[in-house]
């Protein structure tokens, strides 16, 4: 709540990023490297959500559907100079229905270079997510869902990324059925 008062995203919100302070015993949040300021109605800029992501606690409106070849190869085009630790994490996850692959999706993420972001190639630069404390209400209850229930919301590696595509489709699909 502090943060949105200042204007500001987390950006990168996980288990792991929670800490509890010895010396007030409270709770603080770090690793602000991805963190993102919060436009207010009507003003003038733009600040995306999506710059570091764990897409095992991303909200639905965090994934594209790739549904056109152009699609895929645009994505290839626009990350191919990346390392391949990046390449792996923003991969398309593919969802099979009955063995054959129906869906990708992918996660709205972008480069950035010397701290800005690099839009031009991505094949939903349209449908970039807005900074908002929205986006985080999923998050934190993905969180706290681990939290009761002792595994997480859906089967991810240990680096909280989707580990299947059906973990995706699941999200992505959330609320529309």
């Amino acid at each position: 709540a502090h943060m949105h008062k200042q204007g500001l995203m987390h950006g990168d919100i996980k288990m792991l990023n929670n800490v509890r302070s010895r010396v007030s015993n409270r709770l603080c949040i770090i690793d602000l490297d991805a963190s993102a300021r919060i436009l207010k109605a009507g003003e003038q800029g733009e600040s995306y959500a999506g710059a570091k992501f764990l897409s095992a606690l991303l909200p639905p409106e965090m994934f594209f559907e790739l549904t056109t070849f152009k699609h895929h190869k645009k994505l290839e085009i626009y990350w191919h100079s990346e390392i391949q630790e990046l390449h792996t994490k923003v991969a398309a996850k593919e969802w099979k229905s009955r063995g054959v692959v129906t869906n990708s999706y992918v996660v709205k993420t972008f480069r950035t270079k010397d701290g800005e972001p690099v839009y031009d190639g991505l094949p939903y630069v349209e449908d970039l997510v807005n900074v908002s404390e929205k986006i985080y209400v999923w998050s934190l209850g993905a969180m706290i869902f681990e939290l009761f229930a002792e595994q997480s919301f859906v089967p991810c590696n240990c680096d909280n990324g989707c580990a299947q595509g059906e973990a995706v489709h699941m999200i992505y699909k959330w609320g529309t059925d």
